[in-house]
């Protein structure tokens, strides 16, 4: 059977509509449910903001003359371009090669 565009764009979808679900009901109780349409426009939403957010992030990186993606890069756009901010110490130090971020061999 041939997939639809959807549904190959959703295949490798970093939240699939699936886990949309499982996470509403964790959140909201085993009784908690959601359309499919409903989970399928979050799961493409997911995707979009990670999508910008790593590009952004990146940008960060590339504007201060690394090569690597480190989370205080991904804070800075969350906080400045989101508006998601969170307490000191809340994210971890390390950093993401260029090669990670990409999918490269060294990921």
């Amino acid at each position: 059977r041939k997939r639809s565009l959807e549904e190959s764009a959703e295949a490798g979808s970093s939240l699939p509509p699936e886990e949309v679900s499982a996470l509403l009901q964790r959140a909201c109780g085993s009784g908690a449910c959601i359309d499919t349409d409903a989970s399928q426009l979050v799961s493409r939403m997911a995707d979009r903001m990670i999508d910008a957010v790593v590009g952004a992030a990146a940008r960060v990186a590339r504007h201060r003359g690394a090569k690597t993606l480190e989370a205080s890069d991904v804070r800075l756009v969350l906080e400045e371009d989101w508006g998601i901010s969170f307490p000191e110490g809340a994210l971890p130090s390390g950093a993401v090669s260029e090669a990670a971020r990409k999918g490269g061999p060294d990921a």
